[in-house]
C-alpha cells in the first residue's frame, strides 16, 4: 500500500449550503476507493433526495458497502460495465456502476 497523506476538502453537503442549494444533481466519482468517504460528505443531499443519479467507478473491494450505503437513501444499481481486473495479484476488479434514486 501507497503513502497516506492528508490533503483539505470541502463536501458535497456545504459546497451545496455555499452555492446550491443543489437540487436534481447528477454525482460521478471517480477516486479510487474513497467513494464511501466522499458519500458521507453528502449525506443531506442524499437525505432530501437531492441526488438523482450517482455513478461511479467501484472497486469490489467497495462496491458493497458503496450499494447498502445508497440504498439507505434509495438509490439502488440500474447498470454497470467494463468489468477489469485492475492488478492481477490483488484480483482488485472494477466496474462503472450507475445507481438512480428509486
Amino acid at each position: 500500500m501507497g503513502e497516506t497523506h492528508k490533503v483539505p476538502a470541502v463536501t458535497l453537503d456545504s459546497m451545496s449550503e455555499q452555492y446550491g442549494p443543489f437540487q436534481n444533481a447528477v454525482l460521478c466519482l471517480d477516486i479510487e476507493g474513497a467513494e464511501v468517504e466522499a458519500l458521507k460528505g453528502a449525506e443531506q443531499l442524499l437525505q432530501r433526495g437531492a441526488i438523482k443519479v450517482f455513478n461511479a467507478e467501484v472497486f469490489n473491494t467497495t462496491e458493497h458497502e458503496i450499494a447498502s450505503f445508497l440504498k439507505r437513501f434509495g438509490l439502488i444499481e440500474m447498470e454497470r460495465w467494463g468489468h477489469q481486473i485492475s492488478d492481477s495479484e490483488s484480483g482488485r476488479e472494477w466496474w462503472n456502476i450507475i445507481y438512480i434514486l428509486q
